[in-house]
């Protein structure tokens, strides 16, 4: 028997970054998260869109390219 995991979440420790990929088990993708910058000048941005699993080669590809 195999366990499905329908989400995974990129984080940074320091600064409380956060990307979360969820599955809706039908081939969907929702990508969420917060990103915040370093600098004396405190930004965020905030973002959420869907996908679906038709991106993840490419996206593969180039995290392997990091």
């Amino acid at each position: 028997m195999f366990a499905r995991i329908n989400e995974v979440v990129f984080q940074e420790i320091g600064a409380g970054q956060k990307i979360f990929f969820k599955g809706d088990g039908q081939g969907h993708i929702s990508v969420s998260g917060t990103i915040h910058s370093d600098d004396v000048i405190s930004q965020s941005l905030s973002f959420g869109f869907t996908t679906d699993q038709t991106v993840f080669p490419k996206f593969i590809d180039q995290l392997k390219e990091l």
